[in-house]
């Protein structure tokens, strides 16, 4: 499968992305090289790493225990739903 690429980097750049990652046995170290990886690859077609949310949990519905990582999710969908109009900024990590 072949893309236009310069067509799609165009279409990316000026975008925010969030990373948004669960995991178990202690995620929050472990899950860093895959939030460098991402910082890496948004870099790459320059699209702008609005944040990121590591959550703890390993079976359905465990992430409901996690309470920082809702509470920055929520965050998150506030900057999208404000006043009906989409906002971002920066977003602190979990």
């Amino acid at each position: 499968l072949r893309e236009n690429r310069k067509d799609f980097l165009d279409k990316m750049s000026g975008k925010q992305a969030y990373v948004i990652a669960i995991g178990d046995d202690d995620p929050h170290v472990k899950g860093q090289p895959l939030i460098q990886q991402f910082q890496y690859i948004f870099d790459f077609v320059g699209v702008e790493f609005a944040g990121y949310v590591i959550g703890t949990g390993n079976r359905p519905e465990d992430i409901y225990q996690d309470v920082k990582a809702l509470s920055a999710i929520e965050e998150i969908r506030s900057k999208f739903f404000t006043d009906g109009v989409t906002k971002f900024r920066k977003t602190n990590v979990c």
